[in-house]
């Protein structure tokens, strides 16, 4: 069993982590664990048994995130879900929002 747990596997930051390093993580994508599906989210991450988590997943369609709904449910309840089961396992969490660099 892989000890941490990357969330948005086909994501510009997640490819970094999980291309090659398969043996070291377990990355889901959207299809594995749809984050609009809120009620789904501890149940996945009771079935892979995370030591830590690392969500590199967001909603970034920046020309309707701010009257998207699944933006609300990406960005918001689903990391909301994510850092309660992280708090109530102790479970580290990382949780990067964007994939964009800034100066």
């Amino acid at each position: 069993m892989k000890d941490i747990l990357i969330i948005g596997k086909f994501g510009q930051l997640s490819q970094y982590f999980c291309r090659g390093l398969e043996e070291k993580f377990t990355c889901l994508s959207s299809s594995e664990m749809d984050l609009r599906e809120s009620k789904n989210i501890k149940r996945i991450l009771d079935e892979n048994v995370p030591t830590a988590i690392i969500n590199l997943s967001s909603y970034n369609e920046v020309d309707s995130a701010e009257t998207s709904y699944d933006n609300y449910l990406i960005n918001s309840t689903a990391i909301r879900e994510i850092a309660e089961y992280s708090e109530d396992g102790d479970i580290p969490f990382m949780h990067i929002s964007t994939d964009y660099v800034f100066s």
